[in-house]
Order: structure tokens, then C-alpha cells, then sequence
């Protein structure tokens, strides 16, 4: 659809969405998958890791497999990284693709994508500043704690399945970075759940040394968050990701 707008692929999508990711829901495989989540928002307390990197610390961003160029992202751009046409896509990247389409037309942030050799996005994030705490505040409630001026967050990272397993996350964040303190900030956030072993050891691979805790707390499709230091045994508990 190279002439759809994101706008008009957003119509689109709510209008089928539903069904095909019921459709994709009753297949072998995503079933068990779907029922985990949805435990997950009853009853659950999920651990992240809150990673800082400081960016008057010199540091080298590592290559990926491929090369990159970083640049943000066009509505040109979106569908083929956001939509959800490709019959191969599981439910589950379905779902991924589909947050992070709600964030791009919700306008939040700034969006900035690493572009494959043959033109394709490879990776999306998202830049947030002070300006939009706001923003941040009334999109995703106490997830992320306040950013203070001269700090940023970057969330929303995602990488096509197609892309997984090239480097591509930690040298994209790298660069994607850089950006954030062209618009002023000297320190960059981000958060991953303590099960989530790939991007925690991206995060360090990125230049972003652990720096906090998050606990988050589900009940009954309602969620809380509490922020503080990083845990006493953190560095024996989490050895594996500076491998």
C-alpha cells in the first residue's frame, strides 16, 4: 500500500483488527501465549530494569550487521513498519506493531528509525523529552517516572522479526540516542523487564549502564509502578547481560 496514508492505514486497521487477531489468536502456538498475558493484567508483579546512559561519556556505538542509517520516521515509512498486511506476521508481532502504531498516531514524542540498505525501517523508537511529561503522564499513567529538564526517555524500540538476530537494536540505539542530546539532554532513561534477556543486553551494548529499579504491579486490568535503587544482589542476579 505505498500510497496509504498512516492515518488512513489507522482507519483501516481498527476496522479489521479484531478479527484478525482473533483469527491469529485460535492458532497453534499463540494460544498459550495470548492466555499469559492476560493473566499477566490480572494478577501479576513484573521487575524492570531502568538503564541510564549519560551522554557527555564518550562511547562508541557498536555496528550492526547491516548498515543503518538513522533518521526519523516518515508517515511513508510507517506502514511497512507498523502495519499488519504481511499473512506471516504471528499475533504477537501483531501486537507490538499495533502499540506502537497507537503511539505514532497519538503523535507523542518523536520517532526516529534506523532504514535498511534496501530502504525499509529496521527499528523504531521513540525520543521523549520534559515537554512531554504530560504527554507521557496522561498516554501511559505512572510507567515512567518525571523527566527532568535536561533528561529523556527512549521507549517504544522495536525491531521486525525479519531484522531480529542482526545487531540491529544496540547500534540503532546508539545513534538514536545522539539525537536526544541534540535537543538538549544530557542523560537518557529507558526500561526493560528483567525477562526480556535480548534488550537488556542491548541496552548495555547501547552504552546504557543499569541505573534503577521498577516494580510493576497488576491488578485486575489495573496497574501501579514503583521506582528506587537497584537491588543489593543485582550484579550476581544479572551477570548474563554484560556478556
Amino acid at each position: 500500500m505505498p500510497h496509504e496514508t498512516v492515518a488512513q492505514y489507522d482507519s483501516r486497521l481498527r476496522g479489521h483488527s479484531l478479527l484478525a487477531f482473533a483469527r491469529q489468536a485460535l492458532k497453534p502456538g499463540t494460544r498459550g501465549q495470548l492466555a499469559r498475558r492476560l493473566r499477566t493484567r490480572l494478577w501479576a508483579d513484573i521487575s524492570a530494569i531502568g538503564f541510564r546512559r549519560d551522554l557527555h561519556v564518550a562511547f562508541t556505538a557498536p555496528d550492526a550487521r547491516i548498515p543503518l542509517e538513522i533518521r526519523q520516521l516518515t508517515a511513508a515509512d510507517a506502514p511497512a513498519i507498523l502495519g499488519d498486511d504481511d499473512p506471516t506476521l504471528d499475533v504477537l508481532e501483531r501486537w507490538e506493531r499495533a502499540t506502537r502504531l497507537r503511539l505514532w498516531t497519538n503523535g507523542l514524542g518523536r520517532c526516529f528509525a534506523a532504514i535498511a540498505p534496501d530502504g525499509r525501517p529496521c527499528f523504531v523508537q521513540w525520543i521523549f523529552l520534559p515537554v512531554d511529561n504530560a504527554g507521557l503522564r496522561a498516554y501511559s499513567g505512572d510507567t515512567f517516572p518525571e523527566l527532568a529538564p535536561g533528561e529523556a526517555l527512549v521507549e517504544g524500540a522495536f525491531t521486525p522479526a525479519a531484522f531480529r538476530g542482526k545487531g540491529v537494536m544496540p547500534a540503532a540505539m546508539a545513534r538514536i540516542v545522539l539525537e536526544a542530546g541534540k535537543l538538549g539532554a544530557r542523560y537518557v532513561h529507558t526500561f526493560v523487564e528483567v525477562d526480556n534477556m535480548p534488550s537488556l543486553k542491548g541496552c548495555i551494548r547501547a552504552g546504557f549502564p543499569a541505573y534503577q529499579w521498577r516494580e510493576q504491579h497488576w491488578r485486575l486490568m489495573r496497574r501501579r509502578h514503583e521506582f528506587g535503587p537497584l537491588p543489593a544482589d543485582f550484579a550476581t542476579r544479572f551477570a548474563a547481560i554484560y556478556r
